[in-house]
């Protein structure tokens, strides 16, 4: 036992560094429907080309090896080598109690996995399924959950699968808040005080009243951190029709060479670093500040409709904005006037 706890420390000091001797691909957290599938891609550095290479859970410490497939209770993990200094797992017949902590290991080294398998006849979202909110401990963070306008009627809610619970629209607790806007088609979950505790996959989920019956609309992970891998000054920024805003963007230095981009929620459209895009007048542009860690946003010839919620990206990590915009006439619609830390 004592072996194994050596091996974790182990591997979190690899995993801060540039070349990790075993990471994954894409994102360290990964979901799937229950009796559906999931494949996750594990890479090594050529130093393990020959170790024993295996995906392991944690709980239980049961084990899974390169070349061998094991069923057991309706669910099958394989693992191939791809001969790539990469190896696949491919977990099939996914149960509810497949959810939980995962690694990848080849020889002593290795790279946590978190898997979600999502109830059956529950729909997912696929814009977000693999958001990685950073936040700092102590702090809070507004969540933004867009659903289609055919929903705006049906009861919605926020789940924690960390303690199961759902807490639905338009409730206020001490150190949460959710409720419906149904005038922008999207639902807001403020959580305050955030402490590792609350580190967690989290879903928005919307009663259809139809097949299946519930739709989860969104999938946010959310990681607490005494300092965030992304993060802004502030969540919340205005300006005036036809004007201009600022926002910059901080990252932490392992995510210094991923893609950096501003996306907007509601439609997932999003503008990458060192690009201008111009479409129906208004500009953004998104620019690294070297040697700074961070990249500014700059939006310029502001919309109405420009108003919402945009999210600050470095890889899988990211910090939602909200972006309000007054009229040009100085008139100024309440409606617009959200305050993403307001109870």
């Amino acid at each position: 036992m004592t072996g194994v706890c050596v091996c974790v420390c182990v591997c979190v000091c690899v995993c801060v560094c540039s070349a990790p001797d075993v990471s994954v691909v894409n994102s360290s957290s990964v979901s799937g429907h229950e009796g559906g599938d999931i494949s996750v891609q594990c890479l090594y550095s050529s130093d393990y080309q020959n170790k024993l290479k295996q995906w392991c859970r944690y709980k239980d410490q049961s084990c899974y090896t390169v070349g061998r497939t094991d069923t057991s209770q309706n669910s099958s993990v394989q693992i191939s080598d791809d001969g790539r200094r990469s190896f696949t797992v491919r977990m099939t017949g996914l149960r509810l109690t497949d959810s939980g902590w995962y690694w990848c290991s080849a020889g002593d080294a290795l790279s946590p996995v978190h898997l979600t398998v999502i109830e059956a006849g529950v729909e997912s979202y696929d814009g977000g399924s693999n958001h990685t909110l950073t936040v700092q401990t102590g702090g809070s963070v507004t969540i933004p959950c867009y659903y289609d306008k055919k929903y705006t009627q049906q009861k919605k809610y926020w789940f924690s699968e960390s303690d199961k619970s759902n807490t639905y629209t338009n409730t206020t607790e001490k150190n949460l808040s959710v409720m419906d806007h149904p005038d922008q088609s999207l639902f807001t979950v403020t959580i305050r005080n955030l402490q590792n505790k609350h580190t967690g996959n989290y879903y928005c989920i919307v009663e259809t009243g139809e097949q299946p019956p519930i739709k989860t609309i969104y999938e946010p992970y959310l990681k607490i951190q005494s300092a965030p891998d992304v993060s802004v000054v502030s969540s919340s920024v205005s300006g005036h029709e036809g004007g201009d805003i600022s926002v910059q963007c901080f990252y932490s230095s392992g995510y210094q060479n991923k893609l950096k981009q501003w996306c907007r929620y509601k439609d997932q459209s999003c503008y990458t670093v060192g690009r201008t895009v111009t479409s129906q007048n208004p500009s953004v542009q998104i620019s690294d500040d070297d040697g700074r860690r961070s990249f500014t946003v700059r939006m310029t010839g502001l919309r109405l409709t420009d108003s919402g919620w945009y999210y600050c990206s470095a890889g899988d990590a990211l910090s939602p904005v909200h972006l309000t915009v007054i009229e040009a006439d100085g008139v100024f619609c309440l409606s617009k006037n959200f305050s993403p830390h307001k109870n």
